[in-house]
């Protein structure tokens, strides 16, 4: 995996991501947990297996689901970038592209209570499954990870980001 792959995780273990809907709803995700270099058990030579880098996140201070995943194999194989999100009725689940198609879309700015952000993909979630819960269009910062996130008429802004300070 290449350093400009794994600079698509935007994040840090412990950051709080609170996201507030047109609505006037706010929720928020826990960064629970960074795996970098993660390969699965077997007998297998592992150059053979992927190599994975793992983002965790909570809706709560414990546990977590994976809400990135950088896998990549062989050099002959790209590198996936898959993402998923949950929280309220926000679920995206299971989006993947190779990293680097990632990396070569276009980019554009939005704008949030939590700032400006000019490196901004807009991606249209297509999916036959849980269309009822699935967003249907979602917008990631490549140095901010999610910054909105659309379902129905109802969208979902990230407002505020930040590591809590030890005491």
């Amino acid at each position: 995996m290449t350093e400009e792959e794994r600079k698509l995780n935007p994040y840090q273990v412990n950051q709080v991501l609170i996201f507030e809907s047109s609505s006037g709803q706010i929720d928020s995700l826990f960064i629970t947990e960074i795996l970098d270099n993660v390969f699965p058990d077997g007998p297998t030579p592992l150059d053979f297996y992927e190599q994975s880098l793992r983002v965790y996140a909570s809706e709560k201070l414990d546990g977590g689901r994976k809400i990135i995943d950088i896998s990549a194999s062989t050099s002959e194989t790209p590198t996936k970038f898959e993402i998923n999100c949950f929280f309220n009725d926000v679920h995206l689940s299971h989006w993947e592209k190779s990293a680097e198609e990632i990396l070569s879309y276009p980019q554009t700015t939005i704008i949030t209570k939590a700032g400006t952000f000019n490196d901004v993909i807009g991606i249209e979630q297509i999916t036959e499954s849980d269309k009822n819960e699935s967003v249907s269009r979602f917008y990631w910062s490549h140095s901010n990870g999610f910054v909105r996130l659309e379902k129905d008429s109802i969208s979902w802004d990230l407002i505020n980001k930040y590591i809590p300070k030890k005491l």
